[in-house]
């Protein structure tokens, strides 16, 4: 595979109005007249092989191209259709109706694909569930490997959030602050983009910091005694889990924050608390020891770059 040529289309929507047109109209995400020919040249003037459509969003591409009859694969990132219709329920109008755009997408990449890959079995399900057609490949997120060593770690004592201001982590931190962090002694500390929206509500003080996009995370992972992650909306696997366990962190986090990642507690990486009482009693007695070799070894083993690259070419391989 890697003798082969690649050849990459990054697609999205250039304005708020052509985004807006692609959804009235029912055109995949970043469709143009432009776009649809560019890919069409490609396709006539190289060997292709098989295309990878990386999002369903993109689905409607799939019934355009099918007639030049190439393999079609797909990465399902979520189950769009929930994720809108959860993002609606706290998040607006304009998220009603990505949620019939989402289903017109992923209808058509379920009716065109060759290959179906989702991130785990519980977003396989739903495929199934609501299109008629369940999963070829299961496989997890996987990210680059940005350990550093754990030298001059400063003795500071605080636990760690990690998350954009999407709404499903909005929702999930305002929850944890609001029932959790009264309750207990360790500081938190919150990092993400946009996060800065929280200061006005709840300013910083002695056990809450509050930051926006950072350079570097690693010193802030690196120095925390665990992470958290209180999630409770949304599909598909958290980016954010996975990266904890990369810096060798105890998570504890919600059954939907562990999605896609089996017996987490099995594997002494973290523990599933689902009620505010669980997180407070879990806290209370953790040894908040700041790298736990467990942890970094079930991503090495389940959620590393290198495992990732290695099942997906076996199987576009098959």
């Amino acid at each position: 595979m890697s003798d082969e040529k690649i050849i990459e289309f990054y697609l999205s929507d250039k304005t708020i109005a052509h985004k807006f047109l692609n959804i009235i109209f029912g055109n995949p995400w970043g469709y143009s007249r432009e776009v649809y020919n560019k890919i069409k040249k490609a396709l006539l003037l190289n060997e292709i092989s098989y295309i990878f459509i990386d999002h369903s969003l993109l689905g409607g591409f799939s019934s355009i191209l099918k007639k030049f009859n190439i393999e079609i694969v797909v990465f399902f990132h979520n189950i769009e259709v929930k994720y809108y219709k959860d993002k609606a329920s706290v998040d607006g109008f304009i998220n009603k109706l990505m949620v019939n755009y989402a289903r017109r997408n992923e209808k058509k990449i379920v009716k065109y694909a060759d290959k179906i890959i989702c991130l785990t079995n519980i977003d396989s399900n739903l495929l199934k569930s609501i299109y008629g057609r369940s999963a070829d490949l299961i496989i997890p997120i996987t990210i680059e490997d940005k350990f550093k060593s754990l030298d001059n770690l400063e003795n500071s004592s605080y636990h760690l959030f990690v998350g954009s201001s999407f709404f499903a982590n909005i929702d999930a931190i305002k929850w944890y602050i609001k029932n959790v962090l009264p309750f207990i002694s360790s500081k938190l500390i919150i990092i993400g983009t946009g996060m800065e929206v929280l200061i006005e509500q709840y300013g910083q003080n002695l056990n809450l910091e509050i930051h926006g996009f950072v350079d570097d995370l690693t010193p802030f992972y690196q120095g925390a005694d665990f992470v958290i992650n209180p999630v409770r909306l949304g599909s598909g696997m958290k980016t954010k889990t996975i990266e904890a366990l990369m810096y060798g962190k105890i998570i504890l986090g919600t059954q939907e924050a562990f999605s896609g990642i089996e017996d987490i507690e099995k594997h002494e990486a973290g523990y599933i608390c689902n009620q505010p009482e669980e997180f407070i009693k879990k806290i209370e007695n953790l040894d908040n020891k700041k790298f736990n070799l467990k942890s970094r070894d079930y991503y090495l083993s389940n959620f590393s770059a290198e495992f990732g690259y290695n099942k997906l070419e076996d199987f576009l391989a098959s």
